[in-house]
């Protein structure tokens, strides 16, 4: 059984919903004009592929697989590991600060815990808290009432797992990074100031570390896919 809470994307969801109500009868200007404020909910669902490695002694060591995420559905990559920071949801702000060029950036934040039946016993599984923050500027070109949102950036992401007590001892495992970040987005507008996106997103490891009760290595991962999320702007 696993429980997951995500405190950033669940008051952007609430907050892209109530905007996009309030303003439901207001005049239809374009997402790309000055001076939008921009609420979003990035990366709420999607599909991505993802290869890790690290350096273990002298080898390196790489993992990589496929992340399918439903509504903040973190899944711990090989079996019950480590969990893609990028496949966090995060709630989003960015201002069309001229015609066209927006600046903001993105935030998420989520814990996860989860334990498996052996036998009829219940046993408990690492829990992991992960924090993804990411700024970012971008180029909004209009296509009719929608948009091509072309972003970019950078993330800063810290995963870290606590394991079940074991006597006086309670390991801890952690991984950090930092990435550059392309989020070209189509921005579909079926209402006045509120959108479905739809973006392929690129994250390049620029740094990154794995660390094990103290002891820390290089470790680098990057992902690529297509997810999915709403916007509201105003």
């Amino acid at each position: 059984m696993r429980k997951v809470k995500s405190l950033a994307v669940a008051i952007s969801v609430f907050a892209v919903t109530c905007l996009a109500g309030s303003h439901a009868e207001a005049d239809d200007t374009h997402i790309a004009q000055r001076g939008h404020s921009i609420i979003s909910v990035d990366r709420l669902f999607g599909i991505t592929g993802y290869m890790g490695s690290e350096k273990v002694a002298s080898q390196s060591v790489t993992e990589s697989g496929v992340n399918v995420s439903l509504v903040w559905n973190n899944s711990p990559t090989g079996g019950g590991g480590f969990v893609n920071p990028y496949m966090i949801p995060r709630a989003g702000f960015d201002y069309t600060i001229v015609n066209n060029v927006t600046v903001g950036g993105s935030l998420g934040v989520s814990r996860v815990s989860s334990s498996k039946s052996t036998g009829g016993v219940e046993v408990d599984l690492p829990s992991w808290t992960m924090v993804a923050v990411a700024p970012r500027a971008g180029y909004v070109m209009a296509v009719g009432r929608h948009a091509l949102w072309f972003r970019g950036g950078f993330t800063y992401f810290s995963d870290t797992a606590r394991y079940p007590r074991v006597g006086s001892i309670s390991p801890k495992e952690s991984w950090s990074g930092f990435s550059l970040n392309l989020e070209p987005t189509f921005v579909l507008v079926p209402l006045a100031h509120f959108a479905f996106t739809g973006t392929a997103v690129i994250d390049i490891p620029l740094a990154g570390a794995h660390s094990v009760q103290g002891q820390s290595r290089r470790a680098t991962l990057w992902n690529f896919g297509a997810t999915f999320g709403m916007l509201a702007y105003f």
